[in-house]
Order: C-alpha cells, then structure tokens, then sequence
C-alpha cells in the first residue's frame, strides 16, 4: 500500500511539472521562430502575420506567469506557427507587390511608381 501511494505521489509531481515545461518549451519555440522571421526579414512582406504572433507570444507569456499553462501553450504554438508561415508567405508577398507596382525608394505610402517614360500607363 505504501509503494502504491508513493507512486502515485511520484506521477503526480511528474505531471504536474508537464504544464510548466510544455508551455516553456512552446514559448521558446514561438519566440525563436519570430526571431528568425525579423532575421531574415520576412516580418516586413507578412507584417499582420508577425503582428498577431507578437500579440499570441505576449497572451502565452502572461498567461504562464499566472499558471494558465495550457492555454499558454496554445497561444505560444499558434505565435510559432504564424511566424513559421512568414516562410512561405514572404516571397508570394513580395512578388505581389512586385507585380503590382514598385514603390518609391523611401515612400511608405506603397503607391506605384510612374513609368520612367513619362507615360501615365493609361488606354489612349
């Protein structure tokens, strides 16, 4: 009977420990993959996507700081898996905006640059 209880006692700190270090584990995960998508620079052609993975990871860290470890991991694994999609995302987003029109060295307004012929690109 006592083996029994000390086993159980024993699974018990095990599983609890589980928690803290899934949540941990995915946070790190999310955070290494948002570093790298801002290395690489894959943030600026998929902004909404770092963006909403930046507000996950800040959701997973504060809710591992209140012991709310699951919901932590979920948030932690959705930051990973949106700034995992900045891979693929990125070079579509660039052609894109390639395909539609280059902006202006230094213009954030992202508006098409005329021809450098001077026509206005319009039916005549």
């Amino acid at each position: 009977m006592r083996m029994v209880v000390l086993g159980l006692g024993l699974a018990a700190f095990f599983c609890a420990g589980c928690g803290p270090i899934q949540a941990s584990s995915a946070i790190t995960r999310a955070d290494d993959s948002l570093r790298e998508a801002r290395t690489r620079g894959w943030d600026k052609e998929c902004p909404y996507e770092i963006t909403a993975a930046d507000g996950y990871l800040t959701a997973a860290r504060d809710l591992a700081g209140r012991a709310e470890f699951d919901v932590a991991r979920e948030f932690a694994d959705k930051a990973a898996q949106l700034a995992s999609s900045t891979r693929d995302l990125a070079p579509r987003n660039a052609r894109l905006r390639e395909s539609r029109g280059k902006a202006a060295p230094g213009d954030p307004s992202g508006k098409a640059v005329p021809p450098a012929d001077g026509r206005s690109g319009g039916t005549r």
